[in-house]
């Protein structure tokens, strides 16, 4: 996991660090959608962007904070006779430790895995490979059709959308996963840490407790090289228009 020193557009906190993932487990092929979403809570909308809407039932769901994404989790595995993957503790939602095969955020360390590997002993730093410029369908990025809604677009790139597109619609990854970078960043389950330790480890499930969760993953916003590469990493602790989530579980 992380990023080499040298990496352009590395940031401080993609400490670089061997992980091994030895327990099984399935993610979703897309974004959690809106209509997905809304079977959960009808009354949800994602709403718009300058006159450009992001609520259609196939556009991936966003406006929704870390803990709305758990209770989604928690309520899907009620609704396929799983256990719940996360409880109430001082009034937070938490994952249960140890953890269940109930549906759930996946681990920072499971997604990125997800992201960037490309093969056998080969790990990719962009979601089309190692190195710019971004090709053609690579992604829904901050590209010339969202020109009036960023600061600065992605120079020389178009792909068709102001805003998120529906779900799958731009090249699969190595897993056959889509969006795994581009549409929404999206909520794992880790609390954020900046200087994460820099020990090996296996199946981590990220700090116990902190603040803020971690987000991955470019957004249809996004046009600078640091936040394309698949080991950027941030955190928030709000709703946005530029956040969503996928889904996984313990295989076994």
């Amino acid at each position: 996991m992380g990023s080499e020193r040298r990496e352009q557009g590395r940031r401080p906190n993609e400490i670089a660090r061997q992980v091994t993932l030895k327990r099984p487990f399935y993610i979703g092929v897309y974004e959690v959608t809106n209509a997905q979403f809304r079977k959960f809570r009808a009354e949800h909308m994602s709403g718009y962007v300058a006159k450009h809407t992001l609520d259609l039932d196939k556009q991936p769901v966003s406006q929704v904070s870390w803990e709305d994404a758990a209770e989604y989790c928690n309520w899907l595995s009620g609704q396929e006779g799983l256990p719940p993957a996360y409880e109430r503790q001082n009034g937070k939602l938490q994952l249960k430790r140890p953890a269940t095969l109930g549906y759930r955020l996946p681990t920072e360390a499971e997604w990125e895995y997800a992201a960037r590997r490309a093969g056998p002993d080969q790990m990719y730093r962009f979601t089309w490979g190692n190195a710019p410029p971004v090709p053609e369908g690579a992604g829904n990025f901050g590209g010339a059709e969202a020109a009036r809604l960023v600061e600065v677009e992605l120079p020389g790139y178009r792909d068709d959308y102001a805003v998120t597109a529906p779900v799958g619609k731009f090249s699969p990854n190595a897993f056959g996963l889509y969006d795994m970078a581009g549409n929404l960043s999206e909520w794992v389950n880790d609390f954020y840490l900046s200087f994460v330790d820099s020990s090996a480890s296996t199946d981590p499930l990220g700090p116990e407790q902190s603040g803020r969760h971690v987000i991955r993953g470019a957004n249809w916003k996004s046009t600078s090289v640091s936040e394309l590469r698949l080991a950027w990493r941030d955190s928030a602790d709000n709703p946005d228009q530029t956040i969503g989530f996928r889904i996984v579980r313990y295989a076994n």
